[in-house]
């Protein structure tokens, strides 16, 4: 049984390989367990998970999320969806397995980024400050100026 997924980034072509997609074992709270493993986009969006194998009918939970999930990384915001996924084996009347995959949280294992053009970082402290400290005194010497001439 494979998992599969599309990944779709808004704003900015899609290339190959650019985005990377991991699976967990779920544990019984729904947090990751152990990562089982990792899939890539290929050129249209498509990414697949290597055949997960079961020899005995039970059920088993897993979840799906993406690397970089709610992180901004050159210029993209990637999405921060986790996907929970059931999948129930049963065996049919002539004895074979029969799988059912059930996702808590969608009908399909979409993730979404949106390329984000952001403004470059202008985060010096002594810049700031000195904008603070000047907008600050500035203010203050208008208010004297402007009682000085009794404007209020």
């Amino acid at each position: 049984m494979t998992l599969s997924g599309e990944k779709q980034l808004l704003g900015k072509k899609l290339t190959e390989g650019a985005f990377t997609f991991d699976l967990y074992e779920a544990k019984a709270d729904w947090t990751a367990g152990t990562k089982l493993s990792t899939a890539v986009n290929d050129a249209e969006g498509c990414f697949t998970f290597p055949v997960l194998t079961f020899d005995t009918p039970g059920t088993w939970q897993y979840l799906v999320k993406e690397a970089n999930g709610g992180k901004v990384v050159q210029d993209v915001l990637y999405d921060d969806t986790v996907y929970r996924v059931t999948v129930t084996v049963t065996k049919n009347d002539e004895g074979e397995l029969a799988y059912l995959v059930e996702l808590a949280n969608g009908d399909a294992l979409t993730f979404r980024n949106r390329y984000v053009d952001q403004p470059p970082k202008t985060e010096d402290p002594a810049l700031t400050l000195w904008i603070t400290l000047m907008t600050l005194t500035g203010g203050a010497a208008i208010t004297l100026m402007a009682k000085k001439k009794k404007l209020f």
